[in-house]
């Protein structure tokens, strides 16, 4: 089975964003070297709007 028959979060989400806050988004990712998705999955997590990892 390959990666992407394997992967489990298989949904898309659009997000409109002005200009500066995707900048300032990609920027904050690529300091955290984390993708976008990645950057607001983790700040979902820390709210408790997401369970972590941990809380499968």
């Amino acid at each position: 089975m390959s990666g992407t028959e394997k992967r489990q979060r298989n949904r898309v989400l659009n997000l409109r964003l002005s200009p500066a806050e995707q900048e300032r988004l990609r920027r904050v990712a690529a300091e955290r070297g984390q993708s976008m998705a990645g950057l607001l999955r983790a700040a979902l997590q820390r709210e408790g709007v997401l369970p972590s990892p941990t809380q499968k």
